[in-house]
């Protein structure tokens, strides 16, 4: 940046350089923005790899831990044959009605 350049965005009021720049007020907020983000993603994070896990392996305790053979069992049995309401039919049946209404929506 020129000196002349330099003087005019002091005379501005402006500051000369990058557009963002570290303060502790940014730094606070990008700390507590990342630690949100981490507090909503980590139960999904805990969801998915349980879903993956044998029994045994989630009676283990170890949430945080990959699932040593991963599997798509539980998925296969909540798709098909997991007990919603009255009926076990799985939750297919609501999948494909909820669906149909977002193509009907349109």
């Amino acid at each position: 940046m020129s000196l002349a350049t330099q003087k005019g965005a002091r005379a501005s009021g402006r500051r000369a350089g990058p557009a963002w720049y570290a303060n502790p007020g940014r730094l606070g907020l990008l700390a507590l923005l990342v630690s949100a983000a981490l507090g909503f993603l980590l139960p999904l994070y805990v969801m998915g790899l349980t879903s993956l896990k044998s029994m045994e392996e989630i009676r283990q305790g170890a949430l945080l831990s990959l699932p040593a053979q991963p599997s798509l069992a539980a998925w296969r049995a909540a798709w098909s044959s997991a007990c919603t309401g009255v009926a076990c039919e799985g939750v297919s049946a609501g999948f494909w009605n909820s669906v149909l209404i977002v193509v009907r929506a349109r």
